[in-house]
């Protein structure tokens, strides 16, 4: 197995430790039923008095308060999808029975070494999502002079509906504020090879190998070795091609042999999974989809820079983009203001424009192919059933929650049906319901067509 169990980072407590003992909470708020330690830090569920689970977290040794302020102060400044928000910072005073400590959102789940400790190794398209979900927290760390130094399953937390964070950032903050002596358990991860002895030396380098190795684990349920790391095609030769070619070169022990950042490891490939790569309707398709967005240059569509196609493996290259998905924004904090929405929908419209000027209707509109990037522009990604000028635009499309009325009918379709999915985006995005319900296409078709919208727009002013 990947590690023994009984060196897990984290370690279920069911009582309060002594250092929180006489702690006392804001009033109409308690104390949850857990909490995990780690190596240096422990995680309370607290319960506010509006219900939330929150994450309190503390330092068990108070030597370590002014690491823990730190640690809480560069979170406070992160806004990653993959990196838990630190929503308030408690310092100690007398007077108020509590602190040091802060708060961020408290995470169900498991850490991704249990995951593989508990039923084995992981599938391709589960490593993927690894690499590219924590490779972009990991990226917009080293954008912003920072490094992580503690990548490892064990820091990898796989939350309820296939949620990743990345977690162990206590070691992201500067070395200068870290106590002397301390550093991450090389039991618990993965040690690259220019670690030589004892010494821990991260670096944006050490970072992507540290993700490699993790999405070696996923692959073959083991750490790999600092240096002579056997191909992943030896191990799991299920793997494809591309995907191995990744992690082989980022497992280089020579880090001038790796990739030259994070980001260019990553590239946003976007892979077919082997068995519909063999199908060469779906790779048509894939490759049109290809095809047509790279014909479409402008700020709100996501470009696309290359196809390509080896054995079972076939995939395009699209622009990075961090900030994940509308429909996970609005997941993961709510319906979103229409002051913030405006000025998108027009950035989408102009794209829009810009698409349909040229003959190209989208006809997919939905959430989930809205992407924001690291600006925080919501942007336009995957043409997959787009329609060219002059090609059939009859049968159904798109997805039912958010499709035209004509699409739903297989009727003639044009650019109007672009319009009616942006606007639904709207109102799902402003309320976090799609406007006609989300059930069987039938039931949504019945709706539009008696204009029987789910939620009340009329709270929110022109």
């Amino acid at each position: 197995m990947i590690v023994p169990s009984e060196t897990e980072v984290y370690h279920v407590t069911r009582e309060l430790p002594t250092h929180l003992s006489a702690w006392e909470l804001p009033p109409g708020w308690s104390w949850g039923a857990e909490g995990l330690m780690a190596q240096t830090r422990h995680y309370q569920e607290v319960i506010d008095a509006l219900g939330r689970s929150l994450s309190l977290v503390s330092a068990p040794d108070p030597a370590h308060a002014p690491w823990l302020e730190s640690e809480a102060r560069h979170l406070a400044h992160r806004n990653h999808p993959a990196i838990p928000t630190t929503y308030h910072y408690w310092t100690s005073f007398k007077e108020s029975r509590r602190g040091p400590g802060y708060l961020r959102r408290w995470l169900p789940g498991e850490t991704l070494g249990s995951h593989l400790r508990r039923g084995g190794s992981d599938d391709t398209p589960t490593t993927l999502r690894i690499m590219r979900e924590v490779g972009s927290a990991l990226s917009y760390l080293h954008d912003s002079g920072g490094v992580h130094g503690a990548v490892s399953p064990e820091v990898v937390w796989m939350a309820p509906m296939a949620r990743l964070w990345l977690m162990g950032w206590e070691w992201a903050v500067p070395a200068a504020e870290i106590p002397p002596g301390m550093r991450p358990d090389f039991r618990l991860m993965p040690v690259p090879n220019e670690w030589s002895g004892d010494a821990w030396l991260p670096t944006a380098a050490s970072d992507q190998w540290q993700l490699a190795a993790t999405c070696f684990a996923s692959l073959t349920g083991e750490l790999p070795q600092s240096a002579g790391v056997p191909p992943i095609h030896l191990l799991r030769p299920d793997t494809p091609q591309a995907v191995a070619a990744v992690i082989d070169r980022s497992l280089s022990a020579d880090p001038a042999e790796r990739f030259a950042s994070v980001a260019s490891m990553l590239r946003a490939m976007e892979l077919l999974h082997p068995h519909i790569a063999r199908d060469e309707r779906a790779v048509s398709r894939f490759r049109r989809e290809a095809k047509l967005a790279a014909q479409l240059a402008h700020p709100a569509i996501v470009p696309i820079y290359d196809w390509d196609s080896r054995g079972d493996v076939s995939w395009y290259t699209m622009e990075l983009a961090e900030g994940g998905s509308v429909a996970e924004l609005v997941a993961r904090a709510g319906p979103r203001a229409l002051a913030e929405i405006a000025p998108q929908v027009d950035f989408m419209l102009s794209g829009l424009a810009a698409a349909h000027a040229i003959g190209i209707v989208h006809r997919d509109l939905k959430p989930e192919n809205i992407l924001i990037d690291r600006y925080r522009r919501w942007r336009i990604a995957d043409f997959g059933i787009a329609q060219a000028a002059g090609e059939e635009r009859a049968g159904t499309s798109g997805t039912p929650a958010f499709a035209a009325p004509e699409q739903l009918l297989g009727e003639q379709q044009d650019a109007a049906v672009d319009c009616f999915s942006l606007a639904a985006i709207v109102g799902f995005a402003l309320s976090g319901k799609a406007p006609f319900g989300d059930r069987d296409g039938r039931t949504i078709l019945a709706r539009e067509l008696r204009g029987d919208i789910e939620i009340d727009l009329s709270v929110y002013p022109a």
